[in-house]
Formats: structure tokens, C-alpha cells, sequence
């Protein structure tokens, strides 16, 4: 007799779920930068994504914390794991905080979220790290932003 393996189901619940979590943050991350971005006040250009920022890097690196309960949460981690060590490797030297500055500009907070949950442990205070190096980020990106825009208007 010949034994018929059970064939696992491509699909699965929680890819969908990380797919519509990931669609709808870069939605609305990117609405809410080039929003502000283009708006004529200076405090609502910087103030907006700061809040924005800072709170989606510490809900997200929450949810990286907490993600035995949030099932998409790991595979989410899983998925963008290759692009955060390719990172990590490119700023390796530069610091622990200037790193986190660094791929926060660049990745955003959810490349932040996992940086901070790798590089610092659970006794140094994580949530004040990610605050910090997303609003220096933060800062940094719009104020180039604003003076790129500025060269046009």
C-alpha cells in the first residue's frame, strides 16, 4: 500500500492578512507624507507624519513583541527579515542609535519596529529608542522633502 501524503493549502488566512495590513499602511503612510508634505503649513507638514511615524513604530514594534497572538505579525516579520538584514549589514558600523536613524529613513517604521526588537534587548527601553529615531527621521525626510518641492513652487 502506498501512503497518500496530505498536500498543504497554498492559501492560507494569515497571508491574506498580511497583505491587506501591509497594503493599507503604505496607503496610507504615503497619503499622509505627500499630504502634508504639500500643505502650505509648516507645523502641520512635520507635526502629521511625526504622529503618524511614531505611532505606527511602536504599535508595530508592540505587535513584532507580541506576535505568538498576532498571527500575521510573524509572517510579516518572516517577509521583510532578507530586507532588514541587508540593512543591518550596510550600517552595522556606524552605531546601535544612528542605525536605527538611518533605517527608519529609509524603511520606515515598520523596518524600525524590527531593528529596535533586534539590536536592543527587552531591559533597555525600546519604545524611547524608536520614538527618538523617528522623530529625527522623520524631521530629516520632510524638511528634504519640503525644500524639493520648494525648488518647484
Amino acid at each position: 500500500m502506498s501512503e497518500v501524503k496530505a498536500k498543504k493549502n497554498f492559501f492560507r488566512w494569515v497571508y491574506l492578512e498580511t497583505i491587506a495590513v501591509l497594503i493599507a499602511y503604505f496607503l496610507l503612510s504615503n497619503f499622509i507624507l505627500v499630504g502634508s508634505v504639500t500643505h502650505a503649513n509648516v507645523w502641520v507638514s512635520f507635526l502629521v507624519p511625526l504622529v503618524f511615524g511614531v505611532g505606527s513604530s511602536c504599535i508595530f514594534l508592540y505587535l513584532f513583541s507580541h506576535q505568538d497572538f498576532w498571527h500575521f505579525i510573524k509572517n510579516l516579520e518572516s517577509q521583510e527579515k532578507k530586507q532588514e538584514k541587508k540593512y543591518l549589514a550596510k550600517f552595522k558600523n556606524y552605531g546601535k542609535i544612528f542605525t536605527c536613524i538611518l533605517v527608519s529613513a529609509i524603511g520606515g517604521p515598520i523596518f524600525l519596529a524590527l531593528t529596535v526588537r533586534f539590536l536592543f534587548s527587552e531591559k533597555e527601553n525600546r519604545y524611547l529608542i524608536a520614538i527618538i529615531s523617528n522623530i529625527v527621521s522623520t524631521l530629516l525626510i520632510v524638511a528634504a522633502a519640503k525644500g524639493f518641492l520648494g525648488i518647484f513652487y
